[in-house]
């Protein structure tokens, strides 16, 4: 995934030389000033706190540059990423050094025709740029995001500034780091795996990497047989490990979680016994932009149908006082043909998620399972297809941007 702050694969930045011929002259006292003070350190602690405030005012000058080059309304343009793309940039920067004396004593001497092209130029590239900052992934206050891990779940529920709740971790560990350091995530509430198959619980090591970690909450199901990857994790960093049954409710700041499934502590597969969390993601500034999702794990048709008499026995969310309708529904192992399809038709979300591997070898999302969609009305994202996903709310509008394009 692409990090922000950086150019973005398909763009060209048009600020980069701006910024660092402006941040240049800010870092050489920067520099010096904190050798000064690393030397000081040693042998006058206290006058090396007060040299250190010297060099924060440049410093704070370089955050500045950074942040203005960052946001900047043309701070980059497209521009295609394929070889045709970086030839023809070279063939333009040629042109441009070869061309540029005589464009500039042609500016002096029509400046009134040299003014309207730049503003055609500015023109043309502007609504290009808006569009890119206004779709890039993920978007401002994603509420939810659907990480590619390949064929498996990671899904992050945003709690907080720079915090999430992560709900499975994928098979692997470094896709869901590299998922978390995208988000700019340094606080995981909580981590909760559905079950324990690889596919869902393979990427746990990659959760506290360099981030710290809170609640673990497993199916009551699944603590028969622990992997002895995902004991000892737990054993070594300590964690409070909480079991999850049908009726359960978990808060952990903007999140708010009750357990739906299993509603007992056997189940006749780890699929069947999987968490199946109701879940309310506040919204970042008003409540109409609360989000609701209906996260099915691994579940079969079988728990599919007890889930959907518990949805209609008890339609509320996991705050007692609402029944709002879901906006999203992750659907059950991967898109698998062996879910019930009137629990899609009950739930009614708008859309609908599926985390899978491109073209992996058990064939989901099944075509049975895309029918069984189609007629629950949803829109269907897919990882395979679409990249990561990122889901909120603005204005009571659900909207959602997909990594490889905006939606």
């Amino acid at each position: 995934m692409r990090s922000r702050g950086r150019v973005a694969p398909g763009e060209i930045s048009i600020v980069g030389v701006l910024a660092n011929a402006l941040a240049a002259p800010l870092v050489v006292p920067v520099t010096v000033v904190g050798t000064l003070v690393a030397v000081l350190g040693v042998a006058w602690p206290a006058a090396a706190g007060l040299v250190a405030w010297v060099a924060a005012i440049p410093a704070w000058g370089v955050a500045l540059v950074a942040r203005w080059a960052e946001r900047a309304p043309l701070r980059a343009i497209p521009w295609p990423d394929t070889a045709v793309g970086a030839f023809s940039l070279a063939l333009l920067t040629l042109a441009v050094v070869m061309c540029g004396p005589a464009l500039c004593r042609a500016c002096g001497r029509r400046p009134r025709a040299a003014m309207l092209v730049v503003l055609l130029l500015v023109a043309a590239i502007l609504p290009a740029s808006c569009v890119r900052m206004r779709t890039g992934f993920p978007g401002p206050d994603p509420a939810i995001v659907m990480c590619d891990i390949g064929q498996g779940d990671a899904i992050v529920l945003m709690s907080g500034p720079g915090r999430a709740v992560v709900v499975d971790t994928g098979p692997d560990p470094d896709l869901l780091d590299r998922c978390l350091d995208f988000l700019r995530i340094s606080v995981v509430d909580a981590v909760v795996l559905t079950h324990f198959d690889t596919d869902h619980s393979g990427g746990l090591s990659g959760v506290d990497r360099g981030r710290e970690v809170g609640d673990l909450v497993v199916s009551v199901a699944s603590l028969a047989e622990v992997p002895p990857q995902v004991r000892r994790w737990w054993t070594e960093h300590g964690r409070p490990v909480h079991s999850g049954i049908r009726g359960d409710r978990f808060t952990w700041g903007r999140v708010s979680a009750l357990v739906r499934w299993p509603r007992s502590a056997t189940a006749p597969s780890p699929n069947a016994g999987s968490l199946v969390l109701d879940v309310t993601v506040a919204g970042a500034t008003t409540p109409q932009d609360d989000i609701r999702a209906l996260l099915l794990a691994d579940i079969d048709e079988e728990a599919g149908a007890a889930v959907r008499t518990d949805l209609r026995a008890h339609p509320a969310a996991a705050d007692p006082t609402r029944s709002d309708p879901f906006d999203i529904v992750k659907v059950a192992h991967h898109g698998s043909a062996d879910h019930d399809p009137k629990l899609l038709t009950t739930v009614l979300a708008p859309v609908a998620l599926v985390s899978v591997g491109a073209d992996n070898t058990y064939g989901h999302p099944a075509p049975s399972l895309l029918g069984s969609v189609g007629k629950a009305g949803s829109v269907l994202y897919r990882t395979d297809r679409d990249g990561a996903v990122a889901v909120r709310k603005d204005g009571g509008q659900v909207l959602v941007l997909r990594q490889n394009r905006a939606g």
